[in-house]
């Protein structure tokens, strides 16, 4: 926790605050030059975070014919790494790492320091939002007009009910845009969510009126991670799936007539 401050008063009121889960470590760090250091530290930390997101090496792996998975063991592997932020996939949102990532390129904009790869994960990251529409429609000849498409979890990951600049919300513009019909799904009930198309059962919003007539797209919710592919199958007029977080399992989707799209993955 990294608390600007120069008050000693306001620095212990925020230490008694945490002294509850801080009881084996202490994890509160303290920077008095200047508030605003605290968040240019955060943004410091997210641009890390985020530059470790390999999803440009997952477009890569596509095109040469690697697996990002084998990728991702391999660099994880080194302890000066880690195994963290390296999953590949349909890029990142939330309320933490694409408002730091602006804020800390304000502020090196504002002393005429030129921070590149920052700029650089920006402009990769608003790429790779479109990756699961492009590739929707790419399959579908660049046409949707008359496709219904199911998309499972709409948060900018799982467990949350923030979908503040969440990827799967231009997914829902691309695909409303090239005339799909588009029926969103939430494990949970969001007040979030209550402005977008949305369901709280995924069967449900499979079956419908006619069923879905076309493949999903989703994201890494627990309840989601292991789907009854037979059940899938009889469900859905047209068996493609778009995995955007790998974490489907392919080739047994495969082994059953669907055609699976991963992210990175041959």
């Amino acid at each position: 926790m990294i608390v600007g401050a120069e008050d000693p008063r306001a620095i212990e009121v925020l230490r008694d605050l945490y002294r509850g889960i801080l009881r084996t470590n202490d994890r509160i760090q303290v920077n008095g030059r200047r508030l605003r250091r605290a968040d240019e530290v955060r943004g410091e930390r997210d641009a890390r975070d985020a530059h470790q997101l390999h999803d440009e090496l997952a477009r890569l792996c596509e095109v040469i014919g690697a697996d990002i998975e084998a990728v991702r063991k391999g660099i994880g592997s080194d302890p000066r790494i880690g195994n963290k932020f390296l999953f590949a996939g349909c890029g990142f949102g939330g309320s933490c790492f694409p408002k730091d990532l602006r804020a800390l390129r304000f502020t090196a904009d504002s002393v005429d320091v030129p921070l590149g790869v920052v700029e650089a994960v920006e402009r990769a990251n608003e790429r790779q939002k479109r990756v699961l529409g492009e590739r929707v429609l790419a399959h579908f000849g660049g046409s949707l007009a008359g496709k219904r498409i199911a998309i499972w979890g709409l948060a900018f990951k799982p467990e949350t009910d923030d979908i503040r600049e969440s990827p799967a919300l231009v997914l829902l513009e691309q695909l409303r845009s090239a005339g799909a019909t588009v029926s969103a799904m939430t494990p949970r009930r969001w007040r979030t969510s209550r402005r977008r198309a949305w369901s709280s059962s995924s069967r449900r919003m499979l079956r419908g009126r006619r069923g879905s007539r076309r493949g999903r797209a989703r994201h890494e919710w627990h309840e989601l991670r292991d789907p009854d592919l037979d059940r899938l199958k009889a469900t859905m007029r047209t068996h493609v799936l778009v995995d955007g977080r790998n974490v489907w399992p392919g080739a047994e989707a495969r082994a059953l007539g669907f055609t699976y799209y991963g992210i990175g993955r041959p």
